[in-house]
């Protein structure tokens, strides 16, 4: 299973998954065109009044937006209103699903929470600041609740996210290893080393060897480290474990690693009989 299926099996997630895309691509490609039609590519113009501290560098980010700048960023601003209101939930639910604790799955509704307060601010200094009235403190507020949401919120959840959606993938990949057997742990092991080394599998014995035999060098081994624990939902001892190890090894190892084989018997060396 993979992780979007986590997303598709839950009918709130996937409704807020969508509203998410929707609300994503709105303001990459309509509110931020909008806000500064002059921007070259993808650029995200709001981040530069998010960012600017002071409100006189807010003024000269709305001037640079070019003629009618306030009344453009009042008109599209409820896009990103619904922005905030889409990952929050969203990144919850999918943290959540994925077992996460429920202390870390509040950090995007935290984060959703300062984006809405960064928001209003913003929105009630572009409405009501003056050049003799630049509202300092609204402005210095506002920028300050985006840097914690950028710089402290954003990061915390998104890296947690993926860290929550590696142990999910390795923990279904070890759940599907569990019934394999001897000679479908060998076959799935000449598998990854034929997909990821270009070599016929009739070049590969139990002698065989991944630096002697195929030539494979340290990001190779890296490389096919990361395949394997995937693959097999196990932690190898470390990076350079594959370096002096033989197919036999590989597969004798990843048997040990497995609670249903663990129980067969491997032979006096510990050894796995392989062609």
């Amino acid at each position: 299973m993979s992780i979007a299926r986590v997303i598709v099996n839950n009918k709130l997630a996937t409704l807020w998954f969508i509203f998410l895309a929707i609300t994503f691509f709105a303001s990459i490609f309509y509110v931020n065109p909008t806000l500064d039609p002059n921007a070259t590519g993808i650029a995200i113009p709001q981040w530069e009044l998010q960012f600017a501290f002071t409100p006189e560098n807010g003024m000269n980010v709305l001037e640079g937006w070019g003629f009618g700048a306030k009344d453009r960023y009042l008109h599209v601003i409820w896009i990103d209103i619904l922005f905030a209101l889409s990952y929050g939930p969203f990144f919850y639910m999918l943290i959540r699903k994925l077992d996460g604790r429920l202390s870390w799955s509040l950090v995007p509704i935290a984060e959703m929470g300062t984006n809405l307060i960064e928001t209003s601010l913003e929105i009630y200094w572009v409405k009501h600041h003056t050049s003799s009235e630049p509202m300092f403190a609204i402005f210095l507020t506002h920028s300050i609740v985006a840097s914690i949401k950028w710089l402290i919120l954003v990061p915390i959840y998104l890296v947690h996210s993926v860290i929550l959606i590696r142990k999910w993938t390795r923990g279904r990949a070890a759940s599907n290893a569990v019934g394999m057997s001897i000679q479908e742990i060998e076959q799935q092991l000449r598998d990854v080393i034929v997909e990821q080394f270009k070599v016929p599998a009739s070049r590969l014995t139990k002698d065989t060897s991944l630096v002697r035999d195929i030539g494979a060098d340290s990001m190779s081994l890296v490389e096919m480290t990361a395949r394997i624990e995937d693959r097999f939902g196990v932690n190898l001892p470390n990076v350079g474990y594959l370096s002096g190890k033989s197919l036999g090894d590989l597969v004798a190892y990843l048997a040990s690693r497995n609670p249903i084989v663990r129980q067969q018997t491997l032979g006096v060396t510990g050894k796995v009989k392989i062609s």
